[in-house]
């Protein structure tokens, strides 16, 4: 058994209420595009979210809402085995210590976004990384 100090425990707790801000903005965005269009511009709110959030949590964020319902049709094959290799987000490493409002499953961090528009997000950020890995494979320009 691992032995957790306090030390320990407000790293996890800091890195948890960051999920929960990325969790807050990502309903935001979901209300906001309600209000504003049936076509929201998903590109320009991803680049809002990975702007606040960084793009790193942001993916791990939508990578743990694919991967919390692998049974819904509604996401592409494609959005699937992305997020099946992306990092997930922490757990608690002892949960058996910690309190009882640190024990998160995996699907813990989600939204009530549509799953057809988590899809589009997740394309956005699978495009975005191919982009950016293919500029770096082309070198700087000259």
């Amino acid at each position: 058994m691992i032995e957790i100090d306090d030390t320990m425990m407000r790293a996890y707790r800091r890195e948890m209420e960051k999920f929960r801000a990325v969790q807050a903005s990502v309903a935001e965005c979901d209300r906001r595009a309600a209000k504003e269009s049936p076509y929201p511009n998903i590109q320009d709110m991803l680049d809002g979210l990975q702007k606040k959030h960084g793009k790193r949590r942001v993916a791990m964020f939508f990578a743990n809402m694919v991967n919390g319902a692998p049974w819904d049709g509604r996401y592409s094959a494609q959005s699937k085995e992305w997020a099946a290799k992306q990092q997930p987000i922490p757990q608690n490493p002892n949960s058996v210590n910690f309190p009882a409002m640190l024990r998160k499953p995996p699907g813990a961090f989600h939204t009530d976004m549509h799953p057809i528009i988590v899809d589009g997000f997740v394309k956005h950020i699978i495009r975005n990384e191919r982009e950016a890995h293919e500029k770096r494979r082309s070198g700087p320009a000259r």
